[in-house]
């Protein structure tokens, strides 16, 4: 299960947004099968045994947003709206 932001319209660096697009688009590509969404969150809830099946993996640079989509377990998704900071700023 993973959490999908609403698309909201955000401030955000266009250099970032464009490599961010540009990456997952060369990762699915590669892949052969969309394993990173655009607009998905971090946030998953798992099992153990998927967790123990990602830790087991021997790569050693994790890509988390990929190696979650990777190991081939049903996932659904949450649609939530995200909202605005309430303090403090991005770091990126």
């Amino acid at each position: 299960m993973f959490a999908l932001r609403e698309e909201k319209e955000m401030v955000t660096p266009l250099l970032r947004d464009l490599h961010q697009k540009a990456f997952y688009k060369f990762i699915n590509g590669i892949s052969g099968r969309e394993v990173i969404q655009d607009n998905v969150s971090y946030f998953r809830l798992m099992t153990k045994r998927v967790v123990k099946i990602i830790m087991d993996m021997p790569e050693t640079e994790r890509l988390f947003k990929s190696e979650a989509t990777y190991v081939g377990f049903k996932t659904k998704i949450i649609e939530f709206d995200r909202p605005e900071r309430a303090a403090g700023k991005t770091k990126i």
